[in-house]
This record gives structure tokens, sequence and C-alpha cells, in this order.
């Protein structure tokens, strides 16, 4: 059996409640098909296990109406916690023009976003978990990809 990480976000069920009662491992339940499989961890990403880096790609050929989500992407960015490092980068073809590396400064990571140039068709991305392995980070990493929609 191959292991594998997992990010998982909770989210209370009501509006009136602020906060989630804590979970434990033998609370989380995983199937693959109708296999359960085990949970061997689970760490909840608060005071020490807080740092988070994650990377937002956005596919740099995607259709022109993402453009009118970026108060939203930047709303995204700006509520993040001073322990949560975000990088931006623009994919084109098969290259990755990172245009923010890694930083806790949300406000300058929001200015790295831009209107999409559509300049190019849209082809198959390979992306590469290397942007995220290079750093030498203990916590949490996470890569967000804003693809071509149909």
């Amino acid at each position: 059996m191959v292991g594998v990480h997992m990010v998982v976000t909770l989210e209370p069920l009501r509006n009136d409640e602020t906060t989630v009662a804590g979970l434990t491992r033998e609370d989380v339940k995983v199937r693959q098909g109708k296999q359960p499989l085990l949970v061997t961890d689970w760490v909840p990403g608060r005071g020490s296990n807080a740092a988070l880096q994650l990377f937002v790609l956005i596919d740099d050929t995607s259709d022109t109406s993402l453009g009118s989500q970026l108060d939203d992407l930047t709303t995204l960015i700006t509520a993040q916690p001073a322990t949560t490092w975000i990088g931006v980068g623009y994919m084109r073809n098969t290259s990755i023009e990172i245009v923010q590396n890694f930083t806790n400064d949300h406000a300058l990571t929001a200015k790295a976003l831009r209107l999409l140039s559509r300049s190019m068709p849209s082809v198959t991305m390979r992306i590469s978990r290397r942007m995220l392995t290079e750093t030498r980070f203990s916590g949490r990493q996470d890569c967000c990809i804003l693809p071509t929609l149909p």
C-alpha cells in the first residue's frame, strides 16, 4: 500500500457556528471504492503545525472571464494567516512564469495578480512538484491550479 498525504479543510455546518469541534484520527473514515483505508495520522493545522506554503498557478490562456474573479482571489490571499506563505505563477504552454515567490506579505502577493493574456491556445500542462519540494520547508505545502475551462 502506498501512503498518501492529504490536506483537509473543515468548516462549520451552520452559519451560527464559528469553530469545528476537535476531530481525532479515529473520527476520520477514508475509503477507496468500498475498501476502508487506515488513517495513520491526523494533525490540525494550528499552533506549531499552522505553517503552510500555497502556490497559486493560473493558466494564462484561461477564458478571460477569470479576470472577473481576481477580486475573489485577492480576498482569499489577503485573508490567510501570517503563517501562510503564498506564491503566484502563470502557466503558458509548457512553462511557468513565477511572478511572486513564496512570501507571507499577502498584500504584495495580491499585487502580483493580473489579467490574463490569452495570447496562445491552452495545451496540456506538466506541473513539476519541484516548485514546492526545492524549498526546505517542514510545514504543509499545496498548489492551487486555476485551469482553462471549456
